[in-house]
């Protein structure tokens, strides 16, 4: 192969690389929760036991909802003294509307 086309190729391969690594150094990062704090403040969310509606009375109306509604999104704002943490407590509903799993991450 010609010198240029081996340039070439090296420059488009870093190039990529390079955007790949900021797309995911951009990409907002989440961590989950403390089990403990969750347990205090979701301890209603019970994989295959909550239905939909029990969540639905207690936290309103979804922001974010997926896949026809089978995966909802809730933000949730903790309020330690002066700092606030944002959270999103994800939820996924199987076909009967029953908790299948959730998990509540924090979002940097």
């Amino acid at each position: 192969m010609p010198k240029f086309l081996e340039i070439k190729c090296l420059t488009i391969s870093i190039f990529l690389l390079l955007i790949v690594f900021l797309a995911f150094s951009c990409a907002p990062k989440r961590q989950v929760i403390d089990p403990q704090l969750e347990g205090e403040r979701f301890g209603y969310l019970q994989d295959g036991k909550t239905n939909r509606q029990e969540i639905i009375d207690r936290l309103g109306n979804p922001l974010h909802s997926y896949e026809n509604g089978r995966i909802i999104i809730y933000p949730w704002i903790d309020m330690k003294s002066d700092v606030y943490v944002k959270y999103d407590i994800v939820l996924i509903f199987n076909e009967n509307d029953i908790l299948e799993r959730h998990s509540v991450v924090r979002v940097r």
